[in-house]
């Protein structure tokens, strides 16, 4: 039982030491020894029943080390292709099958905090031109709103409405207005 916690003891001594003592070691690698010695068990003891238990010595703090964000999955480059998210009739509502293409753009902004976007929001062509104006703006809102829930930083965003002024298509029937009914997003670094 003390054998084993001596030759374990020695074996953690070892480490440290040809860790500390060799100063010609090439700065990378002397980083990476640290960390190996760092995530090993700093005290190593043995229970009532010959099983080694592992204890740490308390931290400084109770916070959890910061996380680094995880890297966007290669799904999210077809999501963020989509820059269009379409509404429907006289609606600010976002449909729940953009909500992937949404989340996908809010994790990219959020890794990347230097990027910033403008939220275009547009209307079809039916209503007055000052309504069109609030409903567009309505519209580049909700997107920003769920922009702010996904904890995009709000200095990232922008929001801007144009309305009807823009279309994408200049047919007057149901499909085109259904194209021009939307939220644009445009992105810049």
């Amino acid at each position: 039982m003390n054998a084993k916690l001596i030759s374990l003891s020695a074996l953690v001594a070892v480490l440290l030491l040809s860790a500390c003592s060799s100063t010609d070691m090439p700065k990378e690698e002397q980083q990476n020894t640290a960390i190996i010695i760092e995530n090993t068990p700093d005290i190593v003891e043995q229970d009532e029943q010959d099983q080694v238990v592992e204890t740490h010595p308390a931290r400084e703090t109770d916070e959890p080390a910061p996380q680094p964000l995880a890297l966007p999955e290669k799904t999210d480059k077809h999501l963020l292709s989509k820059r269009h998210i379409y509404f429907d009739y006289d609606q600010s509502l976002i449909r729940s099958e953009f909500y992937p293409v949404l989340q996908a753009h809010a994790h990219h902004l959020v890794s990347y905090p230097q990027a910033q976007v403008l939220i275009e929001g547009h209307a079809d062509e039916r209503g007055s031109r000052e309504y069109n104006i609030a409903l567009g703006e309505r519209r580049a809102a909700a997107v920003k709103r769920f922009f702010d829930a996904e904890g995009v930083n709000d200095a990232q965003m922008e929001i801007i409405s144009y309305g009807e002024e823009r279309p994408l298509d200049n047919a007057h029937n149901e499909e085109a207005w259904a194209k021009n009914r939307r939220a644009v997003l445009v992105t810049a670094y």
